[in-house]
């Protein structure tokens, strides 16, 4: 029987800070394609529509705070976690700030006249202007990347959001967000990761060995090469495969050097096949992100976290300590010891590890598409002008301004 297709029109917005948001977004828009039969499903980077100048600062600006300025970004991610009530100067700023670079933003949404907008990133919710949303009157969904939220992914007119937890439900609770308007679906990641893979292609290390996995390089801002050092001073053996993503530089200086560790140890730079790398992996070292961290946890894999950015991967951190799926480092010279002591006493590692596929929720991205096709149906439309949300973006992609998939 041919699956019903779905004539909305879908956005789902994401800003390219970072990796997970965007890979949440490309989780959802495969649901909402492949599950969903919406076939005008559209990922798109708001970043693509602003002022050249915003579009490179963000981002740059973020990371270079978190390299060098850590504690001052931790300052500022704290005191700015509160409700808008007591600090609606802040937020009013915030959103007049980023609508002054966005010229392109307003004119891009109103062409492609969304059925529904889903955000995986707070900056398009400061975007989406009131009278915007009046004139066009789309449901608006938020897919929260981090398990507690910060309070600037609440914003008015939001029909519904999607979070990881409990504890994201109680946060956003403290926030004044009605429990109704939230669903505990978990992080959104793709359907490759989950604990069954059987596309086993990578090579097996000896089975005597642990198989760790490094990741966590991509933006330059984790301290790879020092984890990697510290863990040469552990006394058992272990085999180890780092993922450096994009951070060419990080893959050139550990590719040269692979042959001074005390261990095997392979190097791949940027891959579209990490969750054949989680399957392989006993596991998994890396910083608390919202998708990594989601990501092990759908592949069923343990992790040693290190490293986090003050802020939401400190929050992510410390409540997955509490769900016992995981071992943090407070500093780097404890590697080898806590890795010794997982490697000593298994049964504290298996219990990491049964908890992490209790944890998992490798079906988050159904679960939102779901969600969001019911509260489509429920919404009564008014008729379509028949014009396909492709077409219209296609018309901005010859303008040279959108970035989509």
């Amino acid at each position: 029987m041919e699956k019903e297709v779905c004539l909305a029109k879908i956005l789902v917005l994401y800003a390219s800070i970072g990796s997970g948001h965007k890979k949440a977004a490309e989780a959802i828009v495969t649901s909402l394609r492949s599950e969903g039969g919406v076939e005008d499903v559209f990922g798109i980077d708001v970043l693509s529509l602003m002022n050249p100048l915003y579009r490179n600062l963000v981002p740059r600006g973020y990371i270079w705070l978190a390299k060098y300025f850590p504690s001052l970004l931790g300052f500022l991610y704290r005191i700015s976690d509160q409700p808008f009530s007591l600090l609606p100067p802040v937020f009013f700023l915030r959103s007049l700030l980023s609508r002054a670079f966005s010229s392109g933003f307003s004119k891009f949404i109103r062409d492609a006249s969304p059925d529904i907008i889903l955000c995986t990133h707070f900056l398009p919710m400061e975007l989406l202007t009131q009278d915007l949303m009046n004139e066009l009157s789309p449901l608006l969904f938020v897919s929260v990347t981090d398990i507690i939220p910060h309070a600037f992914w609440v914003a008015p007119g939001v029909d519904r959001y999607f979070v990881a937890s409990r504890e994201s439900l109680n946060r956003l609770n403290e926030l004044g967000v009605q429990g109704e308007k939230v669903c505990v679906s978990g992080i959104p990641v793709h359907p490759m990761f989950h604990g069954e893979a059987t596309d086993r292609i990578l090579d097996r290390y000896p089975e005597n060995l642990l198989n760790l996995l490094v990741v966590g390089g991509g933006a330059g801002v984790a301290p790879i090469e020092k984890l990697l050092v510290e863990l040469s001073k552990s006394l058992y053996p272990v085999s180890v495969t780092v993922v450096t993503g994009s951070n060419r530089a990080l893959f050139r200086r550990l590719f040269l050097k692979r042959g001074d560790f005390p261990f095997p140890i392979v190097v791949r730079g940027y891959t579209k096949k990490m969750s054949q790398f989680m399957e392989k992996a006993d596991l998994v070292a890396t910083k608390p992100g919202g998708l990594t961290t989601a990501e092990c946890l759908a592949m069923g894999r343990p992790m040693l976290l290190f490293a986090p950015i003050p802020g939401q991967e400190e929050d992510n951190r410390d409540v997955l300590e509490a769900w016992g799926v995981a071992r943090s480092l407070s500093n780097l010279h404890e590697a080898s010891s806590l890795l010794e002591s997982l490697i000593m006493d298994r049964k504290i590692f298996f219990s990491l590890q049964e908890r992490a596929k209790e944890r998992g929720r490798s079906d988050a991205s159904s679960i939102v598409c779901q969600e969001v096709l019911c509260s489509l149906h429920k919404k009564t439309r008014r008729k379509e002008d028949g014009r396909s949300l492709s077409g219209k973006i296609s018309k901005f992609g010859r303008m040279a301004f959108s970035k989509w998939f």
